[in-house]
């Protein structure tokens, strides 16, 4: 399997938890709620964003990008950092609820780019042997070898 290919099912089951994260924080009564549902996904998404800089971005770099689209995705991920402080840094349920789904958002976004830049990117650049190499690297730090 590529690490693109393993990245994307990723993005599927995120997908699946930011609906159940944006529910969470509709239905949320308190700020515990919030900072519970905050700290999920914060770790979830923090899971992804590392193989990507580990795995991902090391081996674009080696094939010769060495800025542009990674400079996005970089600050992207700085952004989703500065969110997921955010929710856990909220004083009332209002704001957290507030930057949780900013966060839940921002993330949608990301992965639109991922899939429609950066994929591409990854596919145009590194072998179909190197992305194979990457996934099973992928696949060991996900326990699935």
């Amino acid at each position: 399997m590529k690490i693109t290919e393993g990245l994307l099912g990723e993005h599927a089951l995120s997908y699946a938890l930011f609906d159940q994260v944006e529910a969470a924080a509709d239905d949320a009564g308190n700020l515990t709620e919030i900072f519970a549902v905050g700290r999920v996904l914060s770790r979830a998404v923090a899971s992804h964003m590392a193989l990507e800089h580990e795995v991902l971005f090391p081996a674009l770099i080696e094939g010769g990008q060495t800025n542009g689209a990674l400079d996005v995705m970089r600050a992207d991920h700085k952004e989703i950092e500065l969110l997921a402080g955010a929710v856990a840094d909220s004083t009332t349920l209002e704001e957290g609820r507030g930057v949780l789904l900013r966060l839940v958002a921002t993330l949608r976004e990301h992965f639109e780019k991922e899939e429609r830049f950066l994929f591409p990117i990854c596919e145009r650049m590194l072998s179909d042997q190197k992305l194979t190499e990457l996934g099973a690297d992928w696949a060991k730090r996900r326990g699935l070898a």
